[in-house]
């Protein structure tokens, strides 16, 4: 449906974005890395970065249509933060090192404050 709806735009930045910074930074997720629990920490990444990719395509105004070729897609949009692009593989990696599992999370981290920076600048006129 065109022209993107500012409304939905709204929306979608408002319910996707508290989950992104939920699962960034939920305290069990610093728990599941100093314990080494791959599947649980990993559940974190993979649930903010879900997240995080329905932001990004709020923000460029765009249709999110599925993860096939997400590198490319997200690489096509106007704005993407880089340290995604330059990370997806290391984030969708599932290391078993403490130490790279909490390299994955202070990369999220630093995204998600990009991203809380780029919807905080956002402007809604009576949507």
């Amino acid at each position: 449906i065109y022209p993107y709806s500012k409304r939905l735009k709204k929306s979608i930045i408002e319910r996707f974005g508290r989950s992104m910074n939920h699962f960034a930074s939920y305290w069990e997720y610093q728990n599941a890395i100093e314990r080494k629990d791959l599947f649980y920490a990993n559940h974190f990444v993979y649930r903010a970065l879900i997240n995080m990719v329905q932001v990004i395509h709020a923000l460029n105004d765009t249709y999110y249509t599925g993860d096939k070729q997400i590198t490319r897609k997200l690489a096509a949009l106007p704005y993407c933060p880089a340290a995604l692009l330059d990370n997806l593989s290391f984030l969708l990696s599932a290391p078993y090192d403490s130490k790279e599992l909490e390299r994955q999370r202070v990369l999220l981290s630093a995204i998600v404050d990009e991203l809380n920076v780029k919807c905080g600048a956002l402007v809604w006129d009576e949507v």
